[in-house]
């Protein structure tokens, strides 16, 4: 009996709070791990102070579990942690926060009353006169600094030791790293993707392909060995010679060949060999300001500030499929049946060889559109203010962000049966189609504060691609309020 009571209780506990709507085990944390300001081991977990929060990692004994971890968001930077009893006080610039280390509840930091007079830091930990050896390309300046291969100093800003194998040591602005007390060799614990702004998103099997930093680098991901690769554009070099392309905007993936769009052209990635090449057989027209790619029946579709081009996937050739004037298409897909671009002049489809005005019944599509998506016999346009949802029979629903969505600026729209997600400048929206109403999860499910640029639907997972990093949301709970 007392058995049943405790599962009622823990029933009725499970859905009077909140879950955490970022995955522990999610590509990166919402804070950035490059510039670690405090840190504090405790048997279980190794606790990371950064600006803006506290990143915590799983451990088990000596093992330090990379792949999962929780964020907790704090005002100002966070300038030291300390465990003080079943309690985690941070100290950050604008006042001081604890919380019980382990909480059922998933309770965030909360602020101290008044200021309390924590225990001087005495432990010894010093990875330098430890005589701690550093990984390639890095050197000690002092006790206090390292040389970077960019010959910038990062001074360290803490270091904790685990009290058996390990110590670890953060910089402030090469990361955190780990150092084996045994042989006395430290290994940078770096990881997520290579930049915040990650514009471009490819998920193929278990593999997630992203990037969008300001040069040519993007990133792999495996989801079932959590392990990352980073791949540069080097200029002048294998198999090309032009320069620096700028962000990846777009991927488009077939064997095992990768393409990429950018603001100053576009590339191919050989991943079996790791060479760059230049997809434009001898003569073809050159190409900038590529930002989408489409692969459909053997064709490459190219949706650029030049037009709309096609490459046959065999010759490599490129074809101008858009009059001479028509520009600034930014994205294009494959629904309803037809291929669809579209751009500041609004919407275009593939008729025969050329690109024409896709026409509805009750009106044209001639406004701007950022981008298209496919649903069954669907085509689902985002402009910045609204959403449009065109079937085959030519039926249009128009759905104004001024109503809907606060007024917040339309970057990209993932459809579904019953919903329509939506990313903005103040986070992730989602439209219920048959009730007609929409949520802010920023607001309802504690999301951070974020920008949404992009977003890709993966069975019960919404990966998304934000101004601090790319993330994951879990949605199809069944305690959700819009399910």
């Amino acid at each position: 009996m007392k058995f049943r009571i405790l599962i009622i209780l823990l029933a009725l506990v499970s859905t009077a709070f909140p879950r955490r709507t970022i995955e522990p085990e999610d590509i990166q944390p919402i804070l950035s791990l490059r510039d670690v300001k405090a840190l504090e081991i405790t048997d279980d977990y190794l606790y990371a102070g950064v600006d803006g929060g506290v990143i915590r990692f799983y451990r088990f004994e000596d093992y330090l579990d990379l792949s999962r971890w929780e964020t907790f968001h704090l005002p100002g930077e966070v300038r030291r942690i300390q465990k003080m009893g079943d309690y985690i006080y941070a100290i950050t610039t604008t006042g001081y926060f604890v919380r019980r280390e382990r909480d059922i509840f998933d309770i965030q930091f909360q602020p101290v009353d008044s200021v309390l007079r924590l225990p001087p830091n005495l432990r010894i930990c010093d990875p330098y006169e430890y005589g701690i050896t550093l990984p390639f390309q890095l050197f000690w300046e002092n006790s206090d600094s390292i040389l970077g291969p960019d010959m910038t100093f990062y001074r360290l800003t803490d270091c904790v030791t685990d009290g058996s194998y390990y110590m670890f040591f953060a910089t402030d602005g090469f990361g955190l790293f780990r150092a084996d007390l045994r042989d006395k060799m430290a290994e940078p614990l770096s990881f997520g993707p290579c930049c915040d702004f990650s514009d471009a998103l490819l998920i193929v099997g278990d593999t997630i392909f992203f990037g969008g930093c300001s040069d040519v680098k993007f990133c792999a991901f495996s989801i079932a060995t959590h392990e990352m690769s980073e791949f540069e554009w080097f200029p002048g070099g294998r198999s090309a010679s032009f320069p620096d392309y700028g962000p990846v905007l777009d991927f488009a993936k077939q064997d095992g060949e990768l393409y990429i769009a950018t603001p100053r052209g576009f590339g191919m990635f050989d991943l079996h060999r790791r060479v760059w090449q230049r997809p434009t057989a001898g003569g073809s027209v050159p190409l900038y300001n590529a930002n989408a790619l489409l692969i459909h029946n053997d064709t490459l579709y190219i949706a650029s500030n030049d037009g709309i081009y096609s490459m046959d996937m065999h010759s490599k050739s490129l074809v101008r499929r858009t009059p001479i004037g028509l520009k600034n298409f930014a994205d294009v897909d494959y629904a309803m049946g037809r291929v669809i671009a579209v751009g500041d002049m609004g919407a275009y489809q593939l008729i025969d060889t050329i690109f024409a005005p896709l026409k509805p019944p009750d009106g044209h599509l001639d406004l701007y559109v950022r981008t298209v998506k496919p649903y069954r016999d669907e085509a689902v346009f985002a402009t910045p203010y609204a959403i449009i949802v065109l079937d085959d029979s030519g039926k249009r629903k128009f759905i104004p962000s001024s109503i809907f969505f606060e007024s917040a600026e339309i970057f990209d729209v993932e459809p579904t049966r019953k919903y329509l997600w939506v990313a903005t400048d103040k986070g992730l929206f989602v439209y219920d189609r048959f009730g007609k109403f929409a949520t802010c999860l920023n607001e309802d499910y504690y999301f951070p504060d974020m920008t949404i640029f992009r977003l890709f639907m993966q069975g019960d997972y919404l990966w998304m691609t934000t101004d601090i990093g790319l993330h994951r949301y879990f949605w199809n709970e069944p305690d959700r309020i819009y399910r």
